[in-house]
């Protein structure tokens, strides 16, 4: 079986694109059956001068029909994206397709683009949810048959390891594309908030983002006189990033915009406690495991008055309880296991793949 999963772009390198890399690593290894690509949608900041990018992905996926075919997984972030919902059926193939997004989205908040994304999603095949909460937030065509998957976490995360066992300060870690829209100032604010408590801490925020963002990120430090209790890190490959969340006690993820954080999920498995914005998705996670969920309205009083109230042994210790629990529900054998069944289960419909054109 072909599939041809697309989604991300390259070019702004993130949670979507690792997602992609993961699930063709977690396929080639425990579903080897199913031959797996990926192609880049190029939609992220779509303007006119990046437009060729995004012809460029849609070739791709003509030269995927023209070699045979098979199955498009597409990853949908923004609207933009569901524009090749079109073009695969228009080449007649079959097309599943993942929501990465959620309710604070501009194509959810706008009525007219949330119908247009709607009737878009209901030229494909099936939808796959990576978690139940999905239904919550993004508006989906009653006509289009739904499926649930779940993510994948890095491998270096789910290798054997230690208990993590940390003294002193409390070490709190954001990780994300740095923006404010993923809580990255909020981060910030939070620390400040512990500092004027007296609470013993280091707050390291790591992620990429591009100079404007991290100009603004240090005058906020510097502003709440925080250069010694704060770190800005920068990008960190995702492989390496495992270290920081062995290394940390507290995520802080205060994002208005993930609708089922990975890195929640990340944490938890190194033994982190996860503090996160009063969202479906992030509630989820926490519903499941362990965390505070602090309200939309009142993020950043919410965590500061969570974490002073909770000493540091106890957020340490109820981070680790979940580790292993976690691990063992999100495997990569378990979540191969349910993608591969709900790929075969879309393509089951497909014709048989086509001959590759002569080369004569």
């Amino acid at each position: 079986m072909h599939v041809l999963i697309l989604g991300g772009s390259p070019r702004h390198f993130g949670g979507v694109e690792t997602f992609c890399s993961r699930a063709i690593a977690a396929l080639g290894e425990h579903a080897p059956d199913i031959d797996a690509r990926h192609g880049g949608t190029y939609t992220a900041y779509l303007r006119p001068r990046t437009l060729p990018q995004m012809v460029r992905g849609m070739v791709d996926v003509v030269r995927f029909r023209a070699e045979g075919g098979g199955l498009v997984w597409l990853q949908w972030v923004n609207l933009p994206d569901l524009a090749y919902i079109l073009l695969a059926r228009m080449l007649g193939l079959r097309v599943l397709v993942t929501p990465h997004l959620g309710s604070n989205w501009r194509s959810q908040r706008s009525g007219l683009l949330r119908g247009l994304s709607r009737w878009l999603l209901g030229r494909a095949h099936a939808i796959a949810l990576l978690a139940p909460t999905q239904a919550e937030e993004v508006a989906l065509p009653a006509n289009v048959a739904q499926t649930a998957i779940t993510t994948f976490l890095p491998a270096a995360i789910l290798a054997p390891m230690a208990t993590p066992t940390h003294d002193g300060p409390l070490r709190l870690l954001h990780a994300a594309r740095l923006s404010r829209e993923k809580g990255s100032f909020r981060a910030v604010e939070v620390a400040a908030g512990l500092k004027e408590r007296r609470v013993p801490f280091t707050l390291e925020i790591a992620g990429s983002a591009d100079e404007n963002t991290f100009a603004a990120l240090r005058r906020s430090i510097a502003e709440a006189g925080l250069e010694a209790e704060v770190t800005l890190t920068g990008w960190i490959d995702p492989d390496r990033l495992s270290d920081r969340l062995r290394q940390s006690d507290v995520l802080v993820h205060l994002s208005t915009i993930d609708s089922y954080p990975l890195i929640v999920l990340e944490a938890l498995a190194c033994g982190m406690f996860p503090l996160v914005l009063d969202l479906a998705g992030a509630r989820d996670i926490v519903g499941r495991f362990d965390g505070v969920v602090v309200p939309q309205d009142d993020a950043v009083p919410g965590a500061v008055d969570a974490l002073a109230a909770t000493s540091t042994e106890e957020l340490r210790a109820r981070g680790r309880a979940q580790m292993q629990p976690l691990r063992d529900r999100l495997g990569w054998p378990a979540a191969t296991a349910q993608l591969a069944g709900s790929l075969r289960e879309t393509a089951r419909a497909a014709p048989q793949r086509l001959p590759a054109p002569s080369r004569a």
